[in-house]
């Protein structure tokens, strides 16, 4: 039973240290600079749309409402571009700090990044990208 516990411990201490620690992580170009004042929308397509995923990784309880975005399907754990193609998924409300979680749950730089795009309701949110050679991130610009 003692092996048991001291092999738990040891797992949430590796987990903690690679998922949620502030100290092991350097944040990319594009997390530098966030509004510390706004309300940050975010359309989630994967593992954040799991209520107790997000909750656990912003600390904190967030509602959601369904989205889409256009012009994007799912592929794993990525989005292709795709002319006709529409990716379901849930758009959420966070402040900087719970953005900077994500950033770090997402491994921002390392992984994924964190763009700018507009949903199909009209309005801008942001959506974390795989980071690929074979599929280059697009610019929010590229979106208009």
């Amino acid at each position: 039973m003692t092996t048991i516990l001291v092999i738990l411990i040891i797992a949430v201490a590796v987990w903690w240290w690679i998922w949620l620690n502030p100290y092991s992580f350097n944040f990319s170009e594009t997390t530098l600079e966030i509004d510390q004042e706004a309300e940050h929308r975010v359309f989630a397509f994967g593992t954040l749309t799991n209520p107790l995923v997000r909750t656990i990784v912003i600390r904190a309880y967030v509602p959601t409402e369904p989205a889409e975005l256009e012009g994007y399907r799912r592929y794993r754990l990525d989005l292709l571009p795709e002319d006709d193609a529409v990716t379901e998924g849930r758009i959420f409300y966070v402040n900087a700090t719970q953005l900077r979680r994500l950033d770090r749950y997402e491994r921002v730089g390392v992984r994924y990044e964190r763009y700018l795009y507009y949903l199909a309701d009209g309005k801008p949110a942001w959506v974390y990208r795989r980071i690929s050679e074979i599929n280059p991130p697009i610019d929010a610009a590229d979106m208009e």
